[in-house]
């Protein structure tokens, strides 16, 4: 008899762990279908649809001037601009690989292009001279290649050059404006200084739109209020220098 009740209880023991592990299977593949449903449309691993792309680089920034209007006006501007590109698939491609490589949000890059150049890979700096998508100085151009050469190239031609120029800079970036700073004053990146350029230097009068307090010096400070700054010109049809 206590053969039986013993077979019994292991019977419905097995019976009864088979059907949690069915449940649990059911419900897994319920929430992973919701999830497919009501996720962001995304195009390569870039959201384009869900107004977290800039609440998260405002949240970067640690500030809380940018309003969600405007958060979804600026998202819909960098959309239209990645949708302008005829290469947008490849780029698109290489901004993930290298957002990769950095360890950074693939977001933050797209929003660093398109304040630097609208994502515009002929674009130049009238003051500067500075090219492309993420406004290379003649100075760091590749080796043999002038500025208006490097314009002439695709945005994902460009990404590549873009990839050799900061990936030695990988440790010292955390956010956009580490990756700002990289372009505009590498040293102060690497040194940790406060303050990139100071009246008189040629740096600084090149740069001087970028003195947003009107102290005589651009800092860190200031390229966080002008990444804020130009994007809310931008959204509100104002215009930008």
């Amino acid at each position: 008899m206590d053969y039986y009740v013993t077979k019994t209880i292991e019977i419905a023991m097995i019976t009864l762990a088979k059907l949690v592990k069915v449940l649990t299977v059911f419900l897994v593949t319920t929430i992973l279908v919701s999830a497919m449903i009501t996720r962001p449309i995304i195009i390569g691993e870039i959201s384009i649809s869900s107004i977290n792309l800039m609440e998260k680089v405002v949240e970067e920034l640690e500030t809380h001037e940018m309003t969600k209007a405007v958060a979804y006006k600026v998202n819909d501007k960098v959309r239209a601009r990645l949708n302008a590109l005829p290469d947008k698939a490849n780029f698109i491609k290489e901004v993930n690989v290298i957002a990769k490589e950095l360890g950074v949000r693939p977001e933050l890059l797209v929003i660093k292009f398109y304040i630097e150049s609208k994502i515009d890979p002929g674009i130049a700096n009238k003051n500067t001279n500075a090219s492309g998508i993420f406004q290379l100085m003649p100075r760091n151009m590749p080796k043999g290649t002038t500025a208006k050469e490097f314009r002439d190239l695709t945005a994902t031609e460009q990404l590549k050059h873009y990839r050799d120029y900061i990936l030695p800079y990988k440790k010292y970036i955390k956010n956009i404006e580490d990756l700002y700073v990289a372009n505009l004053c590498p040293a102060a990146l690497i040194k940790g200084h406060q303050v990139l350029y100071k009246y008189p230097s040629k740096e600084y009068i090149q740069n001087k739109g970028l003195d947003m307090d009107k102290n005589g010096d651009i800092s860190r400070k200031d390229i966080r209020r002008v990444i804020n700054s130009y994007l809310e010109k931008d959204v509100s049809n104002k215009s930008v220098s």
